[in-house]
């Protein structure tokens, strides 16, 4: 297993795995309840903040948007070659942020539909991305690189915040 994701309100859980498939998992009776097979590796899982949906990043660069009452697919894209390190839908589930080995977070604004064109991207990464995670008010991003760096960026334009005094004013 290389990627888990909690339900937001219910029991269950998401897991994501080398095998190529994501599993649902039921908490309280301790058992699989479906089973999805992507025919890639799966590395990071995540699911939308009202549970409706799911994102899956692959080892080949791809994700996937499943829809989770039926695990059938929303949309999927491939814009970079390289592992998904993670992979996170901000608070608000307009974007979704996929963070990779290639040093880069892609943004995709998920009201424009399925097609999941790339609005924008974080640059000056030092190393590889780790972990991502929204702010509370879906305007910021802090990323946990592979040099041991916490970096914050502005969320959609990727423009990095380095003024310590507003970090500190970000609520996470």
């Amino acid at each position: 297993i290389w990627g888990l994701s909690t339900h937001p309100i219910k029991d269950i859980f998401l897991s994501a795995a080398e095998d190529g498939t994501v599993r649902l998992w039921d908490i309280t009776e301790k058992k699989m309840l479906n089973k999805v097979n992507l025919g890639h590796p799966a590395r990071t899982v995540a699911y939308s903040p009202e549970g409706d949906m799911v994102a899956i990043g692959m080892k080949n660069g791809e994700f996937i948007i499943l829809v989770v009452t039926a695990l059938t697919i929303w949309g999927k894209k491939r814009d970079r070659r390289s592992a998904i390190q993670d992979i996170k839908f901000s608070p608000s589930s307009q974007y979704l942020a996929v963070g990779t080995c290639e040093n880069t977070i892609d943004f995709y604004d998920l009201t424009l539909g399925p097609a999941l064109n790339r609005i924008s991207y974080c640059k000056d990464i030092a190393s590889f991305v780790i972990q991502i995670d929204f702010s509370a008010d879906s305007n910021y991003i802090q990323v946990s690189t592979g040099s041991y760096k916490r970096l914050v960026y502005e969320v959609p334009l990727g423009k990095q915040v380095t003024e310590q005094s507003q970090i500190d004013r970000i609520t996470w």
